[in-house]
């Protein structure tokens, strides 16, 4: 058989192994970004006809290939349109990725019991506000406009801020160190309506931003003066004010925890296990199939000889040799699903009532998938005897 897995693995060296995680962590983005429900279907829906080209040319429906072959050819288009939202994220993170920081000390229980007390303070008179909390990501590119202020945290301050006479009241403030580093600050809008529902645009651009960063952002409505968090992705409604105090104290512990750069990837996998599992065989499934599998190799048959197109009145007698040592020449992915018992040597014995007895056989003489080449045939040649039947009696 030409195709074993345990060689397989044994080509595998420290380049592949290279080559296997980045190809991995790529798909893993990818899960990633299709993570919402409206990016699931599409995706769902690229791979059903992507699976549909394939199991069209695996069995040769040449209409249907031609069909699906122009949408094919705008495939990559179709992708740029269908997750242009997903991609842009997609490149955003990565940039992010070079640039990632830890806070610049740890905040203190009394900063935590202080902005828990301003938020239980603007929840009751119902003031809107959208406190954003950074984490290693960096937030310029995420956020704009904004002004710089540098003031200490204080609730008469941060009551002023968001006090609907004040000019910034609508917009975020960012708090870093202890300090209000920025206030007036316009976040990135979600397009996520499924956890958005009936929420305005407070909500829409917390969520926006935890989808874009690693940032907390804590808001608190302007209709019903709840209090919501917004992380990794999700918007989450808190039941009772007094929870968003143990949340940020959990949130600046994670991202001041001197340890917490060195356990990155335990984090990443405790989150995502399944996806980085996909992710992992998906990649070493597409490595087999294409970087050893697409190597070009050689492998021998015996394939049978069959007589066709005995003449009329003749029968025969007998084919010599019975089978042909046929050498093919193809990928080796392509030589381990190639099915031996459906290639046969196929016969024109037409000319044998002539008196013809030996015949050439050729790769013509053999029906082959387009992707193999036939290196050599052994013998060149049969031997094919007739002999005249008996005139049936009257």
């Amino acid at each position: 058989m030409p195709w074993s897995f345990f060689t397989l693995f044994s080509e595998i060296h420290l380049a592949d192994i290279l080559d296997i995680s980045i190809a991995a962590l790529l798909l893993w983005g990818a899960l990633q970004a299709v993570r919402t429900s409206r990016s699931r279907a599409a995706a769902l829906g690229l791979l059903t006809f992507g699976a549909i080209v394939l199991v069209a040319r695996q069995l040769e429906l040449k209409l249907t290939s031609w069909l699906l072959q122009g949408i094919a050819a705008l495939s990559v288009l179709i992708v740029v349109v269908v997750f242009q939202d997903e991609i842009r994220r997609a490149f955003e993170r990565i940039s992010l990725i070079w640039h990632r920081t830890a806070n610049d000390s740890p905040v203190s229980h009394h900063q935590v019991d202080l902005l828990t007390e301003t938020l239980e303070k603007l929840a009751a008179t119902q003031t809107g506000a959208l406190i954003v909390l950074p984490g290693r990501d960096p937030l310029e590119g995420l956020v704009t406009g904004g002004i710089p202020l540098g003031g200490q945290i204080s609730t008469p301050l941060l009551l002023s801020l968001f006090d609907s006479s004040s000019p910034g009241h609508d917009g975020a403030v960012i708090i870093s160190a202890e300090k209000v580093t920025r206030f007036a600050v316009h976040l990135p809008l979600s397009t996520n309506a499924k956890l958005l529902k009936d929420r305005g645009t407070r909500h829409a651009a917390a969520l926006g931003l935890a989808e874009r960063s690693d940032a907390l952002v804590v808001v608190v409505s302007e209709e019903t003066g709840a209090i919501s968090v917004a992380r990794k992705g999700n918007l989450k409604r808190l039941p009772s004010s007094h929870r968003v105090g143990g949340i940020m104290l959990e949130f600046f512990q994670e991202y001041t925890d001197p340890d917490v750069p060195l356990r990155w990837h335990q984090t990443l996998l405790r989150r995502s296990g399944l996806e980085g599992a996909l992710a992992l065989f998906a990649a070493l499934g597409l490595w087999l199939l294409l970087v050893p599998g697409s190597v070009i190799m050689e492998n021998s048959y015996q394939v049978p000889v069959i007589t066709e197109n005995v003449p009329t009145g003749f029968q025969l007698e007998s084919t010599s040799p019975t089978t042909v040592e046929v050498t093919l020449s193809g990928a080796r992915r392509k030589l381990y699903l190639l099915d031996p018992k459906k290639l046969s040597i196929r016969i024109d014995a037409t000319l044998a009532q002539f008196g013809r007895q030996t015949f050439p056989v050729t790769p013509n003489h053999l029906l082959l998938p387009p992707e193999l080449d036939v290196v050599n045939l052994a013998p060149k040649e049969v031997k094919v005897l007739v002999k005249k039947t008996a005139p049936e009696s009257p």
